[in-house]
């Protein structure tokens, strides 16, 4: 039991550190350049799953979508089938913003973890993604 609270502990300090690290890259206001991951890699999401695998209100997903669209970086379209329904398209200046981020957040994610051998990295990778795909699937919230 001691164990399992010190790595609570552990993995909290761990994502605080890691947001820490991540210093303002001046590209686009903190939090777009998840938006415009997603949609690079789902061309086509509807807002709502887009609301949904961001864990955030649509309201607040409206407010940043009209902005990324207003600076020409996505494109929003409804539905001919049902008006109610938009889906969410990246535009090459919302793709070239994404590389730009994407490349920042490498540089830092190699500073962060260069003292690390990479099998080390691919063990805390395997671990890692046994906890968060265990959470929430439905078994109470556990990881494994």
């Amino acid at each position: 039991m001691k164990n399992d609270l010190e790595l609570m502990n552990r993995i909290r300090a761990s994502a605080n550190m890691i947001k820490r690290s991540g210093k303002p890259h001046g590209i686009l206001p903190q939090g777009y350049g998840r938006i415009l991951a997603y949609i690079s890699d789902n061309d086509g999401l509807t807002q709502s799953e887009l609301a949904d695998l961001l864990d955030i209100r649509p309201q607040s997903l409206t407010r940043a979508l009209l902005d990324l669209e207003d600076r020409g970086m996505v494109r929003r379209e409804r539905s001919k089938t049902d008006r109610r329904i938009i889906s969410l398209y990246i535009t090459d200046k919302g793709t070239e913003a994404h590389e730009q981020i994407d490349e920042i957040r490498s540089r830092r994610a190699e500073s962060l973890f260069s003292c690390y051998t990479e099998e080390e990295k691919e063990t805390l990778i395997d671990l890692l993604k046994r906890f968060t795909e265990g959470s929430g699937s439905g078994n109470g919230g556990e990881a494994c």
